[in-house]
């Protein structure tokens, strides 16, 4: 039986909804959500100044005025009830869910992988972050724009419209102004041109100039907002910039397979005799090992080697090569980069499912028991780091004992 499009875009859609419902419940944390709304005056009143500020002031060393402007809608109506602004964040993550699927469909023109990607991303733990945390908001609302952007430029490259190149631009835009991380867009565009075959590289490169006209304006935007902000540590040297970098890519391989003992802060390691942990100057090697799997695999598909540089390119701007904040990695930095990871999954599912023969049959049984159970484990997973979000009390007494257990060496970062 052929699986639908329509039908398999409902069950992810509902599977998703149901996956966060918890977080529909939570209320506020003091981890920036006093920095954004709760505390903050220029989204409580929608007057012309504050309109002003909202435009021309990053917050927290960034800027993303249609953030701060959907919490000021927010606040306009529902003032301190911490129910719509989750609400909205569920709703955002649904429809970032299905623009997933409507990607990797036109993409590849295959249900099953755009079913499993979307429904990976739709219901990982790593995303939950994002969703379930009221700041997490620009994560969501940017990926709104990024992954629009997207769909309309896969469109545009099946009938080359200029309105549907303009449209493209213009979500690329909102991006930025939503979250100014998603200046990487043109490099994923590029990416998208290579897998689907696209022959004049000068036109290609030619139609990208106002991304990346917009992507290097942004670019230097956010590290002055950064700078302004006191958010960069300019005292790492570059070695421990490559060995945090490195850490921080097999740090989110080992999250997708075991999204556990998750974290709303990982900080940065302390040095022994200067010298950075183990894990961190291991890390390279395995880097570089993952990587020439990824070129060896062009022998015989472009599929891995697409996903593995969409998760690498997306995830580039967090991995703390320029070190910013306090933190060494964070689940959030997934929410885009994962649909790379993800898209590998599916088309290795994919693969499986088109053998034929007796023993091709039972691999298909017991691959799709284990996938089964797999899904389950990371709904109910979800469910739970939802209610970790819950309040300021099960926030902090989650990450203490995350910490306690780090401590004692029983989970490393």
């Amino acid at each position: 039986m052929i699986l639908q499009p329509k039908i398999a875009l409902t069950v992810i859609i509902l599977v998703t909804f149901f996956a966060f419902f918890p977080a529909l419940s939570n209320g506020w944390t003091s981890w920036d959500d006093g920095l954004y709304v709760v505390d903050n005056k220029i989204v409580q009143e929608l007057s012309w100044k504050n309109l002003q500020t909202i435009w021309t002031t990053p917050f927290a060393g960034t800027y993303l005025p249609l953030t701060m402007l959907s919490y000021a809608v927010e606040y306009s109506f529902a003032q301190f009830d911490a129910r719509i602004y989750h609400t909205t964040n569920v709703l955002l993550h649904c429809f970032n869910t299905a623009l997933v699927f409507w990607l990797i469909l036109q993409l590849q023109s295959d249900v099953v992988v755009a079913f499993v990607c979307a429904l990976l991303f739709g219901i990982h733990p790593m995303h939950v972050e994002s969703v379930a945390w009221i700041s997490g908001r620009k994560d969501v609302l940017s990926s709104l724009f990024f992954l629009s952007s997207l769909v309309v430029y896969l469109r545009f490259r099946t009938a080359e419209t200029t309105a549907r190149y303009l449209a493209s631009l213009l979500f690329f835009f909102c991006a930025l102004l939503s979250k100014g991380l998603t200046l990487v867009l043109p490099l994923v565009l590029l990416l998208f041109d290579w897998y689907g075959k696209e022959k004049n590289i000068r036109k290609l490169l030619y139609e990208k100039i106002p991304f990346i006209l917009l992507a290097v304006v942004f670019g230097v935007v956010a590290v002055v907002s950064q700078k302004a902000g006191h958010a960069l540590r300019l005292h790492n040297t570059v070695l421990d910039n490559l060995l945090i970098a490195s850490h921080g890519i097999i740090f989110y391989f080992a999250k997708l397979v075991a999204p556990i003992h998750l974290q709303n802060l990982y900080p940065y390691p302390q040095k022994i005799n200067n010298i950075l942990p183990i894990e961190y100057l291991v890390s390279p090697v395995l880097v570089v090992g993952i990587v020439a799997l990824f070129m060896y695999s062009m022998k015989y598909t472009k599929a891995i080697i697409f996903g593995g540089l969409f998760f690498f390119i997306t995830l580039f701007p967090v991995l703390q090569l320029l070190p910013m904040g306090s933190a060494v990695a964070a689940d959030r930095y997934t929410y885009l980069s994962y649909i790379g990871l993800f898209f590998i999954v599916g088309m290795g599912m994919k693969n499986i499912f088109v053998r034929r023969g007796e023993q091709s049959m039972l691999l298909k049984r017991t691959l799709l028991t284990l996938a089964l159970l797999y899904g389950s484990v990371l709904f109910f997973l979800t469910q739970e780091q939802c209610a970790v979000w819950k309040n300021n009390e099960t926030l902090w007494k989650y990450l203490k004992t995350n910490s306690e257990l780090q401590h004692q060496g029983s989970y490393k970062n």
